[in-house]
């Protein structure tokens, strides 16, 4: 089985007693909060939903407004469990912030290992965020 740990950090909204487990949904673009992120329906184009789910991605780009989209997530109930940066950036932490959504970001080098999991063709991926790591395992079922 399949089993890797990724160091993290806390951003914001994460209380020291912090664990959340759940399907991932990864990203290896960097993602227009605005453009991309439809706050309805919880959807990533090109990625799928990411509702109740952890989302990795390197960082956010393009418009301010895409704070207010994660916004949009929690006022309709679409958001995720928690959100995992390579690079934060000032527009995903306000969004975390007003949506109340954890925020945690990759130590520098442990982005390589993200990636390396989606190059081994590996697509239904789970995973456990707690004392400063997230737990990457493989889903069979």
């Amino acid at each position: 089985m399949l089993r890797v740990r990724v160091a993290v950090n806390p951003v914001v909204n994460v209380p020291s007693d912090f664990r959340v487990c759940g399907e991932l949904v990864i990203s290896t673009s960097p993602i227009s909060l605005l453009g991309e992120v439809n706050p309805e329906s919880g959807e990533v184009l090109g990625i799928g939903s990411v509702v109740n789910k952890i989302f990795i991605f390197p960082s956010a780009v393009g418009s301010t407004v895409g704070s207010y989209v994660l916004y949009g997530l929690r006022v309709k109930g679409k958001c995720p469990k928690a959100i995992v940066v390579k690079d934060v950036d000032t527009v995903t932490i306000v969004g975390a912030v007003l949506a109340d959504i954890p925020l945690l970001r990759l130590v520098s080098s442990e982005w390589v290992k993200i990636v390396e999991l989606l190059r081994g063709g590996r697509s239904r991926l789970q995973g456990c965020l707690e004392d400063g790591y997230l737990v990457v395992e493989e889903r069979y079922s």
